[in-house]
């Protein structure tokens, strides 16, 4: 089952909409806990997930973003801070090493070896959460798709025994 980022949208957009962040702080740790649940729904193409990840600094960088926007600093640089929190989240997560790629026997290790490529958040100055929600769960989706990563296995080879074997995989989804 995919990522269900329509419903990540529309909890933000509903959680944004409601005014329910009393801070900064709130707001940051409400994404950075929803981003954190629901990447943790998403598979890699050989089925395996995350374990463990460190959401605080997701959820630093996100606060410290909003300081900044509520400071009047430029969107640009609000993006990238929300960027580089998102990238140094996947730098941190340790993944499963329970379902085995086709022809392998089992899982030696799986590693995230590149942790995406930073999206540039389009935020704009806009008083509508719907706008803001759409953007930033489109960001993270599209985030998704480029971190990469490789699973080591063991494959069976021609009379006996296995050889730990490579196998890359693109994209948590």
């Amino acid at each position: 089952m995919p990522i269900p980022w329509n419903i990540f949208e529309n909890q933000t957009k509903t959680y944004l909409s409601g005014y329910q962040a009393k801070s900064e702080k709130d707001l940051a740790k409400f994404l950075s806990d929803k981003y954190d649940s629901y990447i943790k729904t998403g598979k890699t193409q050989y089925q395996n997930g995350i374990v463990s990840a460190n959401k605080s600094l997701l959820e630093n960088y996100i606060y410290i973003a909003l300081l900044d926007a509520r400071r009047g600093k430029p969107l640009d640089d609000v993006s990238k801070k929300i960027a580089l929190g998102v990238v140094l989240y996947w730098t941190t997560v340790k993944m499963q090493i329970m379902v085995p790629p086709p022809g392998a026997v089992s899982v030696v290790t799986n590693v995230v070896t590149y942790p995406g490529t930073p999206i540039k958040f389009p935020i704009k100055n806009t008083k509508d959460p719907s706008v803001l929600a759409k953007n930033l769960i489109f960001c993270f989706k599209i985030h998704a798709n480029s971190i990469t990563g490789i699973n080591t296995a063991l494959v069976p080879i021609p009379g006996g025994g296995t050889i730990p074997t490579p196998f890359p995989w693109i994209g948590i989804k």
